[in-house]
C-alpha cells in the first residue's frame, strides 16, 4: 500500500517511549524511518537534526521523482 499512495520515507520526532510503530515495521513494508527523538514541550530539534531530516526528505523526494519517471505502468 505504501508505493500505492507514493510513501518512501517517514520522519518522526517522537521520544521511543512515544512511538507507536516501529521502525522494523516501516522497513518491512519498504518505508525508510529517521528518528529524531524531542522532549515534548521543552525542547526543539536542534539545528543540525533539522537539517539532517530535510535532507533525508529531499533525497525521498528526489527518490520518488526518478522512480515516477522510470514507471512504465502509467
Amino acid at each position: 500500500m505504501s508505493k500505492e499512495l507514493g510513501v518512501c520515507g517517514v520522519v518522526t520526532l517522537n521520544e521511543s517511549c512515544e512511538t507507536l510503530v516501529p521502525t522494523s515495521l516501516y522497513h518491512a513494508h519498504g518505508i525508510d524511518c529517521l528518528v529524531i527523538p524531542t522532549i515534548d514541550y521543552s525542547f526543539a530539534p536542534s539545528l543540525s537534526d533539522i537539517c539532517h531530516a530535510v535532507d533525508f526528505i529531499h533525497s525521498k523526494y528526489s527518490l520518488q521523482i526518478v522512480l515516477s519517471a522510470l514507471d512504465f505502468d502509467q
